[in-house]
């Protein structure tokens, strides 16, 4: 691996938050979708295309604005992305109409699309080696974070003001994120290193990256271990709470203590790979993660979903992911060279994507089985396992 190249502290911090702020933005309002409906007089399905469309269009967006970033520069693009976001906040907070909801929220999550794609882009352009890790390190304990603390917000705001409060709330922290970059972030793909050619060259580059098996094997690994740990996300409250009679304050601590693991880990693992080469490093945490859901199959099928051990594995997927995706994202950032922007926007399509397909995977048997959950966990891990393989061969000096 080159020579590590760390970036400024200050840069890291705007662009944690611009990270983090598409994440607490999906979860901040969820505690009033029953006052949103029931103020506009709509159904639940129809109120909840305010999150699916959000999340849509949050994909999408980083289909178009990270190949075209590789084009026209990353800084106005992230700009724009957090001007339109805080726009969207406020149309939201106005509107008078689930239907003016749900389109701001579509344009929302285009918008917020920018945060999530290009943070990741300029950290590949401004570090080298290790540098990329430590940076994506940071950004992903943020990440990990907001959908933690974000329904907490929501549940403090919403009953003393009113779900219209918490958009209010993101237009604020929206500003002030376009403010920090402003301050923090400068133009950090130079003119020489732009590509032209506009949509056409910026399917051609994403396709390019495809053939890279430097970037096709961490990326596969990246979204299989994404894809663990969802369908555990997914599927975990019905387990613990129709299956071992857990309360709904039980459960909510057993997610925050994991999701408190995953913080934890992502924050550590700079430390560790200063020690540890991150081809090592990957191979010991990917081989305990599949470990883990092979202790969680056990515990499916032979204990019957007992609460204790299905809790000791969830823990240990969960924090295994706050060591592995960092590096795996600096890998495959680092191997889509001169096309980062491409490969960011791959890489946050397929989390995002892997997300719509898992969810209804894991709640087959309408939460009266965990067996569902644990046969997609064996798949992705059996995925991620082949893909280690991958990764060893084609980054020998990782």
């Amino acid at each position: 691996m080159s020579r590590p190249r760390l970036l400024p502290r200050r840069m890291i911090a705007v662009l944690a938050l611009c990270g983090g702020l598409a994440p607490f933005a999906i979860d901040a309002y969820v505690p009033g979708l029953d006052q949103i409906a029931r103020e506009f007089g709509a159904s639940a399905s129809v109120t909840q295309l305010s999150l699916t469309g959000f999340l849509i269009t949050m994909g999408l967006g980083q289909l178009v604005i990270g190949p075209l970033s590789d084009q026209r520069g990353r800084r106005t693009l992230l700009l724009l992305g957090l001007v339109g976001s805080g726009i969207a906040s406020l149309v939201s907070a106005l509107a008078p109409s689930i239907v003016v909801l749900i389109i701001a929220r579509c344009f929302q999550g285009v918008c917020g699309a920018a945060g999530v794609v290009l943070s990741k882009a300029i950290i590949a352009d401004v570090g080298r080696g290790k540098g990329i890790a430590k940076a994506l390190s940071t950004i992903m304990a943020i990440q990990s974070i907001a959908p933690v603390i974000a329904p907490a917000v929501g549940g403090v705001l919403i009953p003393w003001l009113s779900w219209r409060a918490v958009f209010v709330m993101l237009a604020c922290v929206f500003a002030l994120a376009a403010l920090g970059v402003w301050w923090a972030v400068p133009e950090t793909l130079r003119s020489e290193d732009r590509h032209t050619g506009g949509i056409a060259k910026a399917f051609a580059n994403m396709g390019e990256l495809l053939t890279r098996g430097s970037y096709v094997f961490p990326t596969l690994m990246f979204v299989a271990g994404f894809a663990v740990m969802f369908a555990y996300i997914s599927a975990s409250s019905f387990i613990m709470i129709r299956m071992n009679g857990f309360s709904e304050r039980e459960y909510a601590l057993m997610f925050t203590f994991n999701s408190l693991t995953l913080v934890l880990a992502s924050a550590v693992n700079p430390r560790i790979i200063d020690r540890i080469p991150a081809r090592r490093w990957v191979t010991i945490v990917g081989c305990t993660q599949a470990a883990g859901v092979a202790w969680i199959v056990i515990s499916v099928t032979l204990l019957e979903a007992a609460a204790w051990p299905l809790m000791a594995g969830f823990a240990v997927v969960v924090c295994c992911n706050g060591f592995l995706l960092p590096n795996l994202v600096a890998l495959s950032l680092e191997a889509s060279a001169g096309r980062t922007g491409a490969g960011s926007a791959m890489l946050g399509a397929a989390q995002f994507g892997l997300a719509a397909v898992v969810a209804p995977l894991t709640g087959i048997g309408d939460g009266a089985t965990a067996l569902p959950m644990a046969l997609t966990m064996v798949t992705a891990s059996c995925v991620l396992l082949v893909a280690l393989m991958g990764v060893r061969r084609t980054h020998p000096d990782a």
